[in-house]
């Protein structure tokens, strides 16, 4: 009998103990589950909802451009907060919300917020929200000389990418789109065929148009006796022409061996001329100014006239060692740059100081000279540039892009200094300043130069040559156009070493 109470208490203990084991289990299960903190409730709901208000630990509630927070169950005493949150290129429409008694207690119209600590007081708030994608207006314009699609002032989307075209007339050239208001972007403002994208302002662009450069407003000069001027092609003589320039009614080019022609029209020329005798001689720069031409180049030799017929020559120093690169008259002087960095001046184109060397840590040629913005500079190879306010004292030469970066010509015009060179005789390049020291990062524009390149500037306008026959012309020095290979009268392209250019004259066009 003993022994069956105790089997009956031991089935007993057992069951209960399983009983309370499952119960605990069970209670433990219904606490791993989420449960509401309280009994007040935050609902958010609107037009273009896309998923039901849930009791989700976020409180998260995805509408059609965006997607809104705080919705769920808190304690009456609890100061939760409910947010609008719009997607890229969507702003709030609508977000209000309260107790019943209330119902626009929190209002996104009236306040310009889309964030709310919300005092619930012991009261279930509704909230409903709604966003529309963010739209403002952008204003097309074309400049003259062109159209532009689309045109006018039209509404779009921020932050989506609207096609623009830019088409030129005949006779015009696209030089690019610009930004005249807002904060609109521009995927590729030198396209014609590209995309802005508005963000948080109106805005306007406008599409701009020039009439091309015309290569029949400049003379240029090369190898092989090549003078292309007005769009014609010339042979004079079979001199290596390297440079021409405009003076006293007349055209001068300089060349090989001592010759010289000239031309009143750019168009018939007269048969070259040796001014230099016997002497080992060839002409490499022009310039006028102060009533006489004056033409400098091989052996410290120079030449001046006044009519450009009629020469007188003589030589600086006996010892020859100076080969002058470019020539220029300005500020009542003339002066000059030579190889190893040899610098002179003069005040009147016969009597020239002692050619001196600028101290620099290389011995490398200066082949380009001009004067602007109150000083002279000086350019060459090694990416050497330097500057001097009187022609005589010069600074230090500063390296400008690499010592790979040979520059051989500048000019100056419409408040800037342009420089071109090559790039270890490959590829030519510019760089340019408005004072002459600080200068912009060289940059691209002709493939193919061995020897360099030659730049003029006249009537507002900058064009470049290349020694491998290409031409490229820029308003602004800064953005060129597409080279191309200069061809004659006949259409076949010009496959001499061009040297020089200068501009025609208004008159002679």
């Amino acid at each position: 009998m003993k022994k069956v109470k105790f089997l009956f208490l031991t089935a007993f203990v057992a069951v209960f103990a399983g009983c309370q084991s499952e119960e605990m289990l069970e209670k433990s299960s219904e606490n791993d589950k989420t449960t509401p903190p309280g009994d007040i409730r935050i609902t958010i709901e609107g037009e273009g909802m896309t998923n039901p208000a849930t009791r989700a630990t976020d409180g998260r509630v995805e509408f059609e451009g965006g997607y809104a927070t705080g919705a769920g169950l808190y304690n009456g005493t609890d100061r939760p907060v409910v947010e609008a949150h719009p997607d890229g290129g969507y702003e709030v429409s609508y977000f209000y919300g309260g107790p019943t008694n209330e119902p626009k207690k929190y209002d996104y119209s009236q306040t310009g917020t889309s964030l709310f600590n919300v005092d619930l007081g012991g009261q279930d708030h509704t909230f409903h929200c709604g966003f529309k994608e963010k739209k403002r207006n952008l204003t097309v314009n074309a400049g003259t000389g062109g159209s532009v699609s689309p045109s006018g002032t039209n509404s779009y989307r921020v932050k989506k990418p609207i096609d623009i075209t830019a088409t030129p007339d005949n006779g015009y050239e696209f030089t690019g789109w610009t930004i005249t208001e807002g904060d609109v972007t521009i995927k590729d403002p030198g396209s014609l065929n590209t995309t802005a994208t508005l963000h948080n302002t109106n805005s306007t662009i406008t599409a701009n148009f020039e009439p091309p450069i015309s290569i029949s407003n400049f003379i240029i000069v090369g190898n092989n006796g090549i003078i292309l001027s007005k769009g014609q092609r010339y042979i004079v003589g079979s001199v290596d022409w390297k440079n021409v320039i405009y003076g006293n009614g007349k055209y001068v080019a300089v060349g090989g061996d001592g010759y010289i022609s000239t031309s009143t029209d750019g168009i018939n020329w007269t048969t070259p001329k040796n001014i230099g005798g016997n002497l080992t001689i060839s002409w490499f720069c022009v310039c006028y100014g102060g009533g006489k031409f004056v033409t400098m180049g091989l052996n410290e030799y120079t030449a001046t006239s006044t009519d450009g017929i009629n020469w007188t020559i003589s030589t600086m120093t006996p010892n020859n060692v100076v080969n002058w690169f470019d020539v220029i008259y300005a500020n009542g002087r003339y002066v000059a740059v030579g190889n190893n960095t040899y610098t002179t001046s003069s005040v009147d184109g016969i009597n020239w100081l002692t050619p001196e060397q600028v101290k620099n840590n290389s011995m490398s040629n200066f082949s380009g000279v001009t004067y602007g913005n109150g000083k002279f500079v000086a350019v060459g190879n090694d990416g050497n540039i330097t500057t001097s306010t009187n022609g005589v004292n010069w600074t230090t030469p500063i390296t400008v892009g690499s010592i790979f970066h040979d520059w051989t010509n500048i000019c100056y015009g419409n408040g800037k200094f342009v420089v071109v060179g090559d790039r270890g005789y490959n590829d030519g390049y510019v760089t340019t300043s408005t004072d002459g020291e600080n200068w912009t990062t060289p940059k691209k524009i002709i493939s193919g130069v061995k020897y360099g390149a030659h730049v003029c500037c006249a009537n507002e306008n900058f064009v470049v040559i290349s020694d491998n026959g290409y031409v490229t012309t820029s308003t602004d020095g800064e953005n060129w156009t597409t080279p191309e290979q200069i061809k004659d009268e006949s259409g076949k392209v010009v496959t001499a070493t061009l040297n020089g250019v200068c501009a025609v004259i208004i008159g002679d066009l």
